[in-house]
């Protein structure tokens, strides 16, 4: 399920508008820590989770913490 959240993410920050740089400003967490996330390298903590549920576009609350959940490997 990790790579659902990651196209997800990759998705939202198109329909955003912004570059990773411009997209990590808006999340208010560095760069390198967004790419991370959107290679696969590290799982979303909550607080990403949340800060996600907050942008304009994109999947519902709901949908972000169910695909953020799974891309931890939590059981739902």
């Amino acid at each position: 399920m990790a790579e659902q959240f990651i196209s997800e993410l990759i998705m939202l920050r198109h329909q955003h508008g912004s570059s990773l740089r411009g997209f990590a400003k808006a999340l208010n967490i560095s760069p390198t820590y967004l790419s991370d996330l959107e290679r696969g390298r590290r799982r979303p903590t909550l607080n990403i989770i949340n800060k996600l549920c907050e942008c304009p576009v994109g999947p519902s609350t709901r949908r972000w913490h169910l695909m953020g959940a799974r891309a931890r490997g939590w059981k739902i």
